[in-house]
């Protein structure tokens, strides 16, 4: 009976690690996706957020660290943000104050690269501000694929935001 038990549990086992493959195996590479949300600040106050990279593990608890890198060609900051024992190296690649920031991975070993940008426009409501996050990212590795999979493609833009919305509520 236990053996039965033990052959049961053991192919359980096997039959999810099968699944977790042919999930990484037809998962997507590529996504592209976006959402809006209207936060109530101002678009001074949320471009003066986005732009403060150091200040990403204070309401991004992935991150570990950030360290700035000095600029790019274009004068635009360079980062890294380290997330336990991975690391990727960011750039700003687009920045109008108070209207659109747009960054970019320059070099990841997390397993995920691509551009995020971030648009601002006058919101539905008096005192709040239209923030549209879009991504278009690369998971290059098989167990990102299988992660994000799981997870849900929109995992990244939705803690962009949560953390966005949190720092809103508490500012």
């Amino acid at each position: 009976m236990v053996a039965r038990i033990g052959k049961i549990v053991i192919g359980g086992v096997a039959l999810i690690i099968v699944i977790l493959i042919g999930i990484g195996l037809i998962a997507p590479r590529e996504y592209r996706g976006s959402i809006t949300r209207d936060i109530p600040r101002s678009p001074d106050a949320i471009y003066t957020w986005l732009t403060d990279f150091e200040g990403l593990p204070r309401y991004r608890p992935e991150i570990s660290a950030v360290e700035m890198g000095g600029n790019n060609a274009k004068g635009f900051p360079m980062w890294t943000q380290f997330h336990g024992k991975t690391s990727s190296i960011f750039q700003a690649i687009e920045m109008v104050t108070n209207e659109h920031l747009a960054i970019q991975t320059i070099t990841s070993n997390s397993g995920l690269a691509g551009t995020w940008s971030y648009s601002l426009s006058a919101g539905s409501q008096p005192g709040t501000t239209s923030v549209t996050i879009t991504e278009f990212s690369d998971t290059y590795t098989f167990l990102h694929r299988i992660f994000f999979t799981v997870l849900g493609r929109k995992h990244k833009l939705n803690a962009e935001m949560k953390a966005l919305e949190y720092w809103a509520q508490g500012s």
